[in-house]
């Protein structure tokens, strides 16, 4: 005998039942029952999966964005936001990173639950990591990771030259993967340099005078990465932060604008894409 179908109206029955006696907090996936024998974390599978009379191809997460956006909305999440938040919770923690059970986030409407969940979704686009644990090891690496604590400059010099003698003279940036030989990668790299000031862009330019920080090669990688991930059209200023590099599309623009940069490489079109809409005159 198959178990009963849930309606929308019974899962918002039991949404709204939830939240009159958690003080208006929604649930988690890790919460207790939603409905007699039938937790908040099988409501998540089956909306996954579509069983139970639910929709599919979405989350307990997505579905309460949708179901309650006035009271879920706050706002496109970047990685500001992220720091801020992490931020606030260490100065009432005594300085410990919150965790998935965490609680609601003060002034977010959120939980550290619903972000660990939209990060394991692969909602941030300015991230590749998939738990919030990931992005904070990620993110805050000479707190998190002792190993990336131990960086010295002859450690980050052998890196960085074994790296160009594999990649024909290339340098290195956040986004070139696992440092060969250590159990780190160019991202933590620079997230460890970033906390003590600096930044792994900025301290290559000082010891290198022939590193270019964005150089055309990379610029056209990140564009022909937003065309596969976007129908083939290319990216324009307001296409958001480019993941994994510390930079966004509106950066890039404003660089081609200030004259910093040579050239419009962007406005190349890539084989089947579609070229963005040139700048408009300031």
């Amino acid at each position: 005998m198959s178990a009963p179908a849930v309606s929308i109206e019974q899962l918002r029955g039991a949404v709204d039942a939830f939240r009159l006696v958690h003080d208006g907090r929604f649930p988690t996936l890790n919460d207790d029952y939603a409905l007699p024998g039938l937790a908040w974390g099988t409501i998540d599978t089956r909306l996954r999966d579509g069983h139970r009379g639910l929709p599919g191809s979405t989350s307990l997460s997505k579905w309460l964005d949708e179901a309650y956006p006035a009271e879920r909305f706050v706002g496109s999440i970047t990685s500001a936001n992220m720091h801020a938040w992490v931020d606030a919770h260490r100065s009432t923690s005594g300085g410990a990173f919150p965790l998935i059970g965490s609680g609601t986030i003060p002034g977010a409407n959120r939980t550290w639950q619903s972000v660990h969940e939209a990060l394991r979704d692969k909602d941030f686009p300015f991230t590749k990591c998939r738990s919030l644990s990931g992005w904070l090891d990620d993110q805050f690496p000479l707190d998190r990771r002792r190993k990336a604590s131990l960086l010295t400059a002859d450690l980050i010099v052998g890196a960085v030259d074994a790296y160009r003698a594999e990649h024909c003279g290339e340098f290195p940036y956040r986004e070139s993967g696992k440092v060969a030989g250590l159990n780190l990668t160019w991202t933590q790299i620079d997230n460890a340099l970033r906390q003590g000031g600096k930044s792994l862009a900025k301290w290559l330019a000082k010891r290198y005078p022939d590193f270019v920080e964005v150089s055309e090669q990379r610029l056209l990688a990140w564009a022909e990465e937003f065309a596969c991930q976007n129908a083939r059209a290319l990216p324009t200023m307001k296409s958001g932060e480019i993941a994994g590099t510390g930079w966004s599309w509106l950066q890039v623009d404003r660089a081609f604008r200030s004259g910093a940069w040579p050239g419009r490489p962007l406005r190349r079109s890539l084989p089947g894409s579609t070229p963005p809409t040139p700048p408009s005159a300031t």
